[in-house]
């Protein structure tokens, strides 16, 4: 994939791709970040030859901010949903993305950082980082899809609780309720420990690989009976394959 991005950077190395967010200071979460994301998973999809994506951030000490918090009190009904709805539209693209998406949370994630984290497969976080959704302490709530994401994760009571105080939690602790998947070494060690899971994951039946997430996000739409049904769909799809 050939773009030139301000706010991205995207490698390619044996299958699994790699894009760093590296929009200094803070990788604040901005209408042109935003685009420039859409813009990579599109781009990524058509890469017949990946297997894996691992998103992270390129700039030390921090995964991501969250959203630019001076544009609320600008905000109109209207324009907030909008520019809201954008957002949530782009993390859902890289929820539905075809080929998994490992997140390594190498640096502190807060607000909408932490939601972006969240619409990824599977995360890691450094074990030395601090997470948050602090929105309800400015008169907000998340709004790229954690209120629904969250409680995905932890349980909606848990969930109520980390929104409603806005107070941050250790990776230990998001470790804890499921909210991380896995802890890497401190100081930016979790993109190394993605990269190794991405590169098994490179490995196995690609076919195989994207009906396992499409059946575990099906899942968790529908009743087990509607699932079965759906799983079994899938057996007979990769019966028929090469893989």
């Amino acid at each position: 994939m050939k773009e030139d991005f301000q706010h991205l950077a995207v490698t390619v190395e044996g299958g699994v791709d790699t894009v760093l967010l590296r929009s200094r200071p803070l990788n604040i979460i901005t209408r042109p970040l935003l685009e420039e994301l859409d813009m990579a998973f599109q781009n990524l999809e058509f890469e017949t030859g990946l297997r894996a994506v691992v998103l992270s951030s390129g700039l030390p000490g921090i995964f991501c901010a969250g959203a630019d918090i001076k544009q609320f009190q600008s905000w109109t009904s209207t324009t907030g949903s909008e520019n809201c709805m954008f957002g949530a539209q782009v993390f859902q693209r890289i929820a539905c993305f075809p080929r998994p998406v490992l997140c390594a949370v190498n640096g502190n994630a807060f607000g909408g950082g932490l939601e972006l984290a969240m619409a990824c497969d599977i995360r890691i976080f450094d074990e030395d980082i601090q997470v948050s959704l602090p929105e309800s302490s400015l008169g907000m709530q998340p709004g790229y899809g954690g209120t629904q994401r969250l409680p995905r994760l932890v349980g909606p009571s848990y969930a109520k609780k980390l929104m409603m105080t806005g107070l941050p939690i250790t990776a230990q602790e998001a470790l804890r309720v499921g909210l991380a998947d896995q802890l890497g070494p401190a100081g930016g060690g979790s993109l190394e420990t993605a990269l190794e899971m991405a590169r098994v994951i490179a490995h196995r039946a690609p076919i195989a690989v994207a009906r396992i997430k499409k059946s575990v996000e099906y899942a968790m739409e529908h009743c087990l009976d509607e699932g079965i049904v759906y799983e079994n769909r899938g057996i007979s799809l990769l019966c028929g394959t090469r893989d």
